[in-house]
C-alpha cells in the first residue's frame, strides 16, 4: 500500500477549558483567555476546539495523563505546583494528586 501523505494535526495552545457530560458523552472545550481584557473585567474565553468522547475514554485518558505527569515530575526532578487558591476555587483537594 503506498504511503499516503497525511495532513498535520492542528495544534493549539490553550489556557482555559470547560467540561460537560451526559450518560454517553464527555465534551471538553478548550480555549484561550483574551489577551487584554477591559480594566475591572475578567478575561473572556475564546473557544478553539471541542473534543467529544465516551466517559470510558475520558477516564482512561485522565489516568494516562496523570501517569505521564507523575513520570515527568520524577524524571525531571520537579514538582508541578498548583496554587492552593486555584485548587480551592475549583474544589480540588491537592491530596488527590
Amino acid at each position: 500500500m503506498p504511503d499516503e501523505q497525511k495532513e498535520p494535526a492542528a495544534e493549539y495552545y490553550v489556557d482555559q477549558f470547560f467540561v460537560t457530560s451526559s450518560p454517553y458523552t464527555i465534551s471538553l472545550t478548550f480555549g484561550i483567555a483574551t489577551a487584554h481584557p477591559q480594566p475591572g473585567q475578567a478575561p473572556t474565553m475564546k473557544n478553539l476546539v471541542t473534543l467529544r468522547m465516551s466517559p470510558e475514554h475520558a477516564k482512561v485518558m485522565v489516568m494516562i495523563l496523570k501517569r505521564h505527569l507523575k513520570e515527568y515530575e520524577s524524571q525531571a526532578g520537579v514538582s508541578i505546583a498548583v496554587p492552593q487558591q486555584i485548587a480551592a476555587q475549583l474544589g480540588i483537594p491537592l491530596e488527590d494528586w
